[in-house]
């Protein structure tokens, strides 16, 4: 596996340190940024011509990991190519707190398969039953 972090530069773009060269073969891109810096889409844009292959994950946070600090205000994206390991991105959406099962039924779906070896879930904190979600998705991945 390899990977990169990027920082944000500025309130449209993001910087590489040390000049390197984007992971051109990144697969994935975890992006966690602070509330206060609002909807940025144009940060997200700036993500996706950089990794124009990779399924890119946005979050807020409180606060950004960035190497060993922890930074806030800001926001960070780490990019991971992954050698012999196959990724796949599934969204799930509700209307209220009561569709968490239904939710994680949908994702089980998508995402069940033989090759299957691991989930990463980010969920919205607030409006979703966790443990509902989870039980949804066992449901259809084992």
């Amino acid at each position: 596996m390899k990977s990169q972090q990027l920082k944000l530069k500025d309130q449209t773009s993001w910087q590489l340190d040390n000049g390197e060269q984007a992971l051109s073969q990144a697969q994935l891109v975890l992006a966690f940024m602070d509330p206060a810096l609002g909807e940025a889409e144009s940060l997200m844009r700036a993500l996706e011509s950089i990794y124009p292959k990779a399924d890119i994950i946005a979050c807020s946070s409180g606060g950004e990991i960035l190497g060993t600090d922890v930074v806030e205000g800001s926001a960070v994206a780490t990019a991971l190519a992954f050698d012999k390991t196959p990724t796949r991105l599934a969204t799930a959406t509700g209307e209220t707190i009561a569709d968490s099962f239904d939710a994680g039924c949908s994702l089980g779906q998508h995402l069940a398969a033989d090759d299957l070896a691991g989930l990463f879930v980010i969920s919205e904190g607030l409006h979703v039953n966790g443990s509902e979600l989870v039980r949804g998705l066992r449901e259809h991945v084992s």
